[in-house]
């Protein structure tokens, strides 16, 4: 073949593979979220949702170590074990198998060269709270935030019409914030008439027969002296309450409140129950937990809004 076609076939050959080229390494430089955060197959999506509406997001980094970390769980509870029971402190935790400081400052940046602003770290840096505009957060995680109409209620949700993304080597596991689909509501609570008459069963040790905590206790860990020494318990709850309240039910019955409650507010929530508040839900799980774990270090209640919930 003469040299002046060779040349031209390799010019050809070469314009067509750069493409090729420039495409591969853009395509490997994102991985996706396994999140299920994506609107499913067949959502009938109605809009897009505003650019400009702010969204909190709660960002969860990856542990370290994991092999070692599946061992020791096992060892935790084998009796055989020497590590049987020998729990971690927060702090052996997260220098074992939390994320490196290095690990938190990668993915605040990652946000912050998006727009987004970082609103709060966890001292064992494995959530990081940030917030953004939809804006930002499309171009952020490579995603279109959808209004979708939902299939089984007269409301509309918004989701993502994809599964997150995020640039390779940003040591990030998951993400919520991107879904309502299905907010935070109680479980088996029923409003009756104001007419109809309640059966109570009165046999407690409360005032009038009725059930306490303790009474709880003792129906299902008898003979238990384990009492929650040591050890504290967190509360997630998407509403205030009035510490008032926690306090008039144990002195109603004749109960000490010994154990410290410790308030940590989330995503610029205020805490303040005022006129109307319904804080019963709230006050009954403090109540509960105090009752089982009388012997408890403290109770952290973390309030907070359905745009907190890592768990979506």
């Amino acid at each position: 073949m003469p040299t002046r076609q060779l040349l031209r076939l390799f010019t050809v050959i070469a314009s067509l593979s750069l493409p090729l080229l420039a495409a591969g390494p853009v395509a490997a430089q994102r991985q996706a979220l396994p999140t299920r955060l994506a609107a499913p197959a067949g959502a009938r999506a109605i809009g897009r949702l505003p650019a400009s509406e702010r969204l909190n997001l709660a960002l969860t980094l990856r542990l370290r170590n994991d092999t070692a970390l599946q061992n020791l769980l096992k060892q935790l509870y084998s009796p055989g074990s020497a590590n049987y029971r020998h729990f971690l402190t927060v702090e052996e935790f997260t220098e074992q198998f939390g994320p490196t400081t290095d690990d938190d400052n990668l993915v605040q940046e990652f946000l912050e060269s998006y727009g987004l602003t970082v609103t709060r770290t966890a001292p064992n840096r494995l959530v990081i709270d940030a917030s953004g505009t939809v804006a930002q957060i499309e171009k952020a995680f490579n995603i279109k935030m959808q209004v979708y109409q939902h299939p089984g209620e007269h409301r509309t949700y918004h989701a993502p019409d994809v599964e997150p993304s995020i640039e390779a080597g940003i040591p990030l596991q998951g993400i919520a914030g991107l879904n309502n689909f299905e907010p935070p509501r109680p479980i088996g609570l029923e409003r009756l008439a104001r007419s109809t008459k309640v059966r109570s069963n009165t046999t407690g040790s409360g005032p009038g027969g009725s059930f306490l905590g303790s009474d709880m206790r003792a129906a299902y860990a008898p003979g238990v002296t384990l009492n929650g020494a040591g050890q504290a318990v967190g509360l997630f709850e998407f509403g205030p309450y009035n510490l008032s309240d926690v306090q008039a039910y144990f002195s109603t019955i004749n109960q000490s409140l010994n154990v410290p409650i410790v308030n940590e507010l989330l995503d610029g929530v205020n805490g303040i129950c005022g006129a109307g508040c319904d804080d019963g839900e709230e006050a009954i799980d403090i109540e509960q937990s105090v009752s089982m774990a009388p012997g408890l270090s403290a109770v952290i209640v973390y309030e907070g809004t359905d745009d907190t919930d890592m768990f979506n």
